[in-house]
């Protein structure tokens, strides 16, 4: 009965050290980092500021790094859109590959209404820069 008892927990254990080790992320570059942290400094209030730096990586990177390209992009792609929001809210909305992409859905405001897409967003972490910004906006 202990062998049994003692076996259980060492599994349990294992599962558990394999999920935190599977979900663990790979930290932002040093220039992902500077980027995010210049665009936090840059908020008026400091409460603001507060709020922005207990953001999880892949909502900072939503935020900070691929929102103003895909405003950009949107904006190409179909003239009229107002605001730009990555990210709907919820826990599994943002998806953070490593420092190199994003995945995700947002929405945008347009004359007609709200219009939700999905996203990929990709990095280069050497510069921190947005490579690539691509979208589907659903009909």
């Amino acid at each position: 009965m202990q062998t049994r008892r003692m076996l259980a927990e060492t599994l349990i254990l294992m599962l558990a050290t394999t999920v935190a080790h599977a979900q663990a992320p790979a930290p932002l570059s040093s220039a992902q980092q500077q980027r995010i942290a210049h665009a936090v400094q840059s908020l008026k209030s400091p409460a603001e500021r507060r709020l922005a730096m207990r953001w999880s990586d892949a909502k900072q990177v939503a935020e900070w790094l691929c929102r103003p390209a895909a405003y950009r992009q949107l904006q190409k792609a179909h003239p009229g859109i107002e605001r730009v929001f990555l990210g709907l809210g919820g826990k599994y909305d943002l998806r953070l590959i490593g420092n190199r992409e994003l995945t995700g859905v947002g929405e945008a405001r347009t004359a007609d209404g709200w219009k939700t897409f999905s996203f990929t967003c990709e990095l280069d972490p050497q510069s921190g820069n947005v490579v690539k910004f691509a979208e589907k906006i659903e009909p």
